[in-house]
């Protein structure tokens, strides 16, 4: 029982992400920020999905609200006040930590569990990926953990299970280094 699973297309991931039923929203006009076609046209169209166990996608509505929120909290250090106005927060990775996005369409990691709790360049891991590519890396972490799923569930004895484990995580690594680099290695440290 082998597993391979491939980079999906953008257009292959929108069908998927548009299959359930959503209210067309639109975006608070109190917030500022140049959103990309491909970001706006998604997110007004979908419900906040969790695509993978790593990648929530917000909505326009709830990213707003969110990105609002953190636009305002007490917490953030005055020298960081102008960084995170320049961030988008899009989803979340899990319970403590998000997915942002600059206003250039570059996608980084915020580990809000960090140093002390703070907004800070300590806690923002860039991986060289756009909105579009992170995309891409959410249906793959999809498709891995269903397959890893699929594996344990499958009644192999443990030693075949192992073998079939460490090929599914092999083949998903290496699909991640043609999308970046610095994903690949963000996954390796966190896989």
């Amino acid at each position: 029982m082998e597993y391979n699973f491939k980079i999906k297309p953008i257009e292959e991931i929108k069908i998927e992400l548009y299959k359930g039923k959503a209210q067309i929203t639109d975006f608070s006009f109190s917030i500022d920020f140049p959103f990309s076609g491909l970001y706006k046209e998604i997110v007004t169209k979908i419900n906040p999905i969790n695509i993978s166990s790593n990648c929530e996608l917000y909505n326009s509505t709830y990213s707003t609200d969110i990105t609002e929120i953190y636009y305002d909290v007490d917490w953030v250090k005055d020298e960081y006040i102008t960084m995170i106005k320049d961030h988008w927060f899009i989803g979340e990775a899990n319970s403590t930590d998000y997915w942002i996005m600059d206003k250039n369409e570059k996608v980084y990691y915020w580990n809000s569990s960090g140093y002390q709790k703070k907004y800070t360049l300590e806690n923002i891991i860039y991986l060289n990926i756009n909105f579009s590519q992170w995309l891409q890396y959410a249906y793959l972490d999809k498709d891995n953990e269903e397959a890893l799923e699929r594996i344990f569930d499958s009644g192999y004895d443990e030693i075949i299970l192992k073998s079939m484990e460490k090929e599914t995580k092999n083949n998903y690594l290496n699909l991640l280094k043609e999308i970046s680099i610095e994903l690949y290695k963000f996954r390796k440290e966190h896989f």
